[in-house]
């Protein structure tokens, strides 16, 4: 049986690898990624989508280079943001809300994993 800490460690990593690897699908794929999410009729622009990609891409990354405490609560704390305010963008343009809804959903549960990993 691993221990916490190798738990942790492989969660860790696992939440950076799919970071980066969705953000490089959104850098990449954007209107695959936005069609497989079922956005609607009115998709976001590309550039929002690649932009948010490159935070995604650079975000897994980190806590694939760095994968200590600190990188951790940074990682947590922009997804957290990023959750809110695509709940705040869900509300404002109704058009975007089922793709503001996922990216948010995705946010969330990369918090909650990557925070699962160091408490």
């Amino acid at each position: 049986m691993a221990t916490r800490s190798v738990r942790a460690s492989r969660l860790l990593q696992a939440v950076g690898t799919g970071s980066a690897l969705y953000g490089t699908l959104l850098l990449t794929a954007p209107r695959a990624v936005v069609a497989a999410v079922g956005a609607g009729s009115t998709p976001p622009p590309n550039l929002i989508i690649r932009v948010l990609g490159a935070r995604q891409l650079g975000q897994g990354l980190a806590l694939l280079i760095r994968p200590v405490p600190s990188t951790v609560v940074a990682s947590a704390a922009v997804d957290g943001l990023h959750a809110l305010t695509m709940m705040a963008a869900a509300v404002h343009w109704p058009a975007y809300r089922r793709a503001a809804v996922a990216s948010g959903a995705v946010a969330l549960a990369s918090a909650v994993l990557a925070t699962a990993a160091v408490v």
